[in-house]
């Protein structure tokens, strides 16, 4: 017997047939191929089998992974033999895998085929450092080793610091003499030219200047192909680039969590990781939300998993991610026998850190300030004081996500620049200790301060309202960041209260009222030296949104000092604005006959200044508090002219308002097929501006026009809708008038208990969020009174007192699912 036949491919495929119990007629038949085939195999005459040839008989034989490994290895082996026989070179050992890999299924699936492709020469894994592609070349390595029938030959490029020493290190790779004149590209040209062969370079972004020389042995040698990792691509012909993506990470609703947290691939890692180290650590429901978050926080980037990880031997899930906002400590520690630049996140960053020319290393430093990605615009702003051209940006840009230090994406208005969450961090530190912090913050504040305020203009009375609200939802977490800088900053008072004022419009659309008033509060506390119209602005800012939480007391306030300035400084206009305001008050709290006086007296000033869109506005006051004291005829009156006005202004969102306002005032009236058209005009404007609030106000509004028809079961789902829609945009006010509304339709549909219980709900949460204004009373109870006996109904409305609003809410539905199964 020759030396290593009886561990060669032939010996273990008799073995395989043997023990499948096959002669080799019938395995030759099950494999598609002749049976001389299969004894030529078994006798050792062919020793190089193709490797369809190999996969075909190991499906005739039905064996498993670890013996289809073993079987394809065989093949390698004889040919290793083969060679030192004609004084081949020793090559170099493929590293194993030392980890499994997960999450990287579909990954892996698209590379094989891309190898598979017909001309495909270079595939290039590209991404940032800790995105886990050295890992997947080497899965990608393991896999075609188990099938090629020559060889996969693994070069790491990290500790070549010359890229004139690429060649010869693969030359060693392969067992070459890398001293002698047999190291160049001929020698390798001849050993690789006709095998079929795969060389994995690990890590090539910093000796790119010898990819001209790769190329070269490529294109001698036809059957070679080459995968490399790299933070940047090639950019060379033929080359394919693969961006390696960061884990799948769950969703920050669990409303829109598909299956179990655990069918993540960032969470599945975190948790091996984190039982490698703690073998009892478990995935409870109580760290599954905690886990998720971290897992978002670090964008799913694998490295940064891993040794997060690594503190649940420490902490517990929720304590780790209380410390994510200063992340680098956390990043540390890594596996002893892996290469310096993996054992700490902040030493993969800088490994690509240190590639960048200076200045494209002073973007990335100032880039850090934005809190979600930016635009070319703003980007440019930040960047300097004098913004330097987009051309020149767009360039620097280039460098940067050649390096996989940036992300781009394509979407909305505009290409978005971004970074992820370790590498922000890495920046922001290297931002401090090029002592350009504040002035890049001060740039950061500026922009948005500017943005905020050109939104503002385009929310007031623009037809492109809805674009400019997108917009600002888009920059939300950076114009967060730039209002913390300026509470923080002793000299960023004047730029806070000028962005804190712009944004109220938009926070009252999105109905983000507490945290702008609580912005505009800190503002206002600094008003110290800064101009009285910029207070009054502020002022008025507040006092809407004041109004808007239903505070009257606080909202009162700030609209009066507002008042007293503007009236003092002699600004017509804006006292129009203060007084209407101020009657808009007064109609909340029931005093229809002082917000008449008000606003009557602000329509002559807006008049009077030839302000259309503050005419507008005060017609909407004088209509709604005509409605109150029962004068159709001036309420319809002012309603269609301010509708009329705010058409022509091409003003949605307020045209939008006025449209549920006089629908309101035509169910009144029993107009109710004009009431129902303009309602669904409100509904339709309101969901193009997005305020669901506003969706919410139009869907009662139908629900009442379907009552007024005795549409009672119909009613009953428009306002359960309006009522879903409140809550989920946290529009707590509308809540108790969305209750009371659906529980004259409950009396009204022979259910005057749940009516009651309904009534005495929103009357308790009407007064549970009561800020200084006059308590209303329950819905009909005249109505209640006659249709149950004093007992019953006081016992229904306590009950009812005390539910909470989930509770109020889940039996309001009920209640309508029980008129529509009668």
């Amino acid at each position: 017997m020759e030396a290593g036949t009886q561990n060669g491919f032939g010996a273990r495929l008799r073995r395989h047939r043997e023990a499948a119990g096959l002669s080799q007629e019938r395995l030759a038949e099950r494999a598609g191929i002749s049976a001389n085939a299969v004894g030529a195999l078994e006798r050792g005459e062919r020793t190089r089998p193709y490797p369809d040839t190999v996969r075909r008989l190991a499906d005739a034989l039905g064996l498993d992974d670890a013996q289809r490994t073993e079987l394809a290895h065989a093949v390698r082996d004889g040919d290793r033999e083969q060679d030192r026989g004609a004084s081949a070179p020793a090559r170099a050992v493929l590293p194993g895998e030392p980890t499994p890999l997960i999450g990287r299924d579909g990954e892996i699936a698209q590379l094989r085929e891309l190898l598979r492709e017909p001309g495909s020469r270079i595939l290039t894994l590209v991404g940032p450092g800790g995105a886990g592609k050295t890992r997947l070349a080497l899965r990608l390595a393991h896999l075609t080793a188990a099938e090629q029938p020559d060889d996969v030959v693994w070069v790491e490029l990290a500790p070549v610091a010359d890229p004139g020493l690429v060649i010869a290190t693969i030359a060693r790779a392969v067992g070459l003499d890398a001293s002698g004149p047999d190291a160049g590209e001929a020698v390798l040209g001849s050993w690789f030219r006709n095998r079929r062969s795969l060389l994995v370079l690990d890590n090539v972004e910093h000796v790119l200047d010898a990819v001209p020389g790769l190329l070269r042995l490529l294109d001698a040698c036809p059957g070679l192909q080459s995968v490399a990792t790299s933070r940047s691509p090639l950019g060379v012909r033929g080359e394919r680039e693969f961006p390696v993506p960061p884990l799948a990470v769950p969703p920050a609703d669990p409303r829109a969590l598909e299956g179990d947290p655990v069918d993540y691939a960032a969470v599945q890692l975190f948790v091996w990781q984190a039982r490698q180290r703690n073998p009892d650590f478990a995935l409870t429901a109580d760290r599954a939300a905690a886990i998720g978050a971290i897992c978002r926080r670090l964008d799913g980037l694998p490295l940064a998993l891993e040794l997060v990880a690594a503190r649940t031997r420490l902490l517990e899930p929720e304590e780790l991610l209380g410390r994510l906002d200063n992340l680098m400590p956390l990043l540390v520690g890594g596996a002893r026998d892996l290469p310096e630049r993996q054992r700490t996140m902040r030493a993969a960053i800088a490994w690509s850190e240190e590639l960048l020319a200076p200045e494209e290393g002073a973007l990335f430093r100032r880039m850090s300030v934005f809190a979600s990605g930016a635009t070319l615009e703003a980007v440019a702003a930040v960047s300097d004081d004098d913004p330097p051209a987009a051309e020149e940006v767009l360039e620097l840009l280039e460098a940067l996500a050649g390096q996989s230090l940036i992300t781009v994406s394509r979407g909305g208005d505009a290409t978005r620049y971004g970074m992820l969450e370790p590498i922000r961090q890495f920046a922001r530190e290297r931002l401090a200790h090029a002592a350009e912090d504040e002035s890049t913050r001060r740039r950061h504040a500026r922009y948005f301060c500017d943005l905020a305020e050109r939104a503002a203009q385009e929310l007031e009375g623009r037809s492109d309202q809805a674009l400019w609200a997108d917009r600002l939802e888009r920059e939300l977490d950076d114009l967060r960041a730039a209002l913390d800088w300026t509470e923080r900053t002793p000299d960023g008072a004047a730029t806070g209260l000028r962005l804190a004022t712009a944004l109220w419009r938009f926070w009252e659309m999105r109905w983000l009222v507490d945290e702008g008033l609580a912005r505009l509060a800190t503002a206002l506390a600094r008003t110290d030296g800064l101009a009285p119209t910029m207070r009054a602005n502020a002022l008025t800012a507040a006092g809407n949104l004041a109004r808007d939480a239903a505070d009257y007391e606080r909202a009162t306030a700030y609209h009066e000092e507002c008042y007293r300035i503007r009236r003092n400084l002699g600004l017509v206009r804006e006292v129009a604005v203060s007084l209407n305001n101020l009657g808009v008050i007064a109609r909340d709290q029931g005093n229809a006959v002082r917000t008449r006086t008000l606003c009557q007296e602000s329509l002559e000033l807006f008049r009077r200044a030839g302000d259309q869109h503050g005419s507008a506005i005060a017609l909407i006051s004088l209509g709604l508090a005509a409605g109150r004291l029962d004068d159709s005829a001036t309420a319809r009156s002012c309603l269609e002219e301010s509708l009329a006005l705010f058409r022509a202004e091409g003003d949605l969102w307020h045209t939008a308002w006025v449209s549920i306002y006089l629908a309101d005032q035509l169910v009144r009236d029993h107009d109710i097929e004009a009431a129902r058209s303009l309602a669904h005009e409100g509904l339709r404007l309101h969901r193009q501006t997005r305020d669901a609030w506003g969706v919410a106000a139009a869907l009662t509004a139908l629900g009442k026009a379907d009552e007024a028809e005795g549409m009672l079961s119909s009613a009953g789902r428009r306002l359960i809708e309006a009522l879903e829609a409140a809550a989920e945009a946290r529009v707590e006010r509308a809540i108790p008038t969305g209750l009371d509304d659906l529980a004259e339709v409950l009396l009204r549909s022979g259910e005057p208990h749940r009516a009651a219980r309904l009534a005495g709900a929103a009357h308790a949460l009407r007064g549970a969020g009561r800020r200084g204004r006059a308590p209303a009373p329950p819905p009909d109870q005249d109505a209640l009174g006659q249709a149950l006996r004093a007992e019953e109904l006081r016992h229904a409305w306590a009950e009812g007192e005390q539910l909470s609003r989930d509770d109020a809410l889940r039996e309001a539905a009920q209640a309508v699912d029980a008129i529509d199964d009668r």
